[in-house]
């Protein structure tokens, strides 16, 4: 209840992607703490072109994502989210999703418009005012590009998409001097 609509705000990441995530699709390369959105076991894609890497958000590692790994590799977990069960339809995030829709319509969130995937709309428009390049927030967000000669190489360096990640900010939504409060205590 806590991570996942921080996650989605902080990458752009899709619902079930972020359910279905593996402890050890949490990697490290040239300092850059990342999720893998990956097919594996028990996962599964939207498209070919969500297979990515997404740089972790440094206010999602100063709450606690990646003490929060550790704990739950502590007690023997595989999974990020290892309450989420998957329903008939091999979705992790089913219940979640009924859950949330109760939740805001509970909080005075009545516009039907409002669902989760709209962390993923507001995570573009974020990019968008944040002058992050279109290709970036394409390869963060895992959108196909319009560009045959994209699909050439291996794509941006983990590096270089951390680099527009940490342009993103939502000081509008989370005043600093609140952040204390939020973070993850051991």
């Amino acid at each position: 209840m806590y991570w996942l609509p921080l996650i989605a705000l902080y990458s752009g990441m899709r619902l079930e992607e972020i359910g279905q995530l593996r402890l050890e699709d949490i990697g490290l390369e040239d300092g850059v703490h990342y999720f893998n959105v990956r097919e594996g076991v028990d996962q599964s894609l939207k498209t070919s072109s969500s297979v990515r890497r997404v740089p972790i958000h440094k206010k999602l590692i100063e709450r606690g994502i990646l003490k929060e790994k550790d704990r739950l590799q502590k007690l023997g977990e595989f999974r990020l989210f290892p309450q989420l069960q998957r329903n008939r339809e091999d979705k992790y995030t089913a219940g979640f999703s009924k859950w949330w829709g109760i939740w805001t319509r509970g909080i005075g969130i009545t516009d039907d418009r409002l669902v989760f995937h709209s962390f993923r709309h507001a995570f573009k428009d974020r990019c968008r005012d944040c002058e992050i390049s279109r290709e970036h927030s394409e390869a963060i967000m895992g959108h196909a590009s319009q560009s045959v000669g994209d699909s050439y190489g291996k794509g941006f360096s983990i590096a270089k998409l951390a680099k527009s990640m940490d342009r993103i900010h939502w000081d509008p939504v989370f005043k600093e001097d609140c952040a204390d409060k939020y973070q993850y205590k051991s």
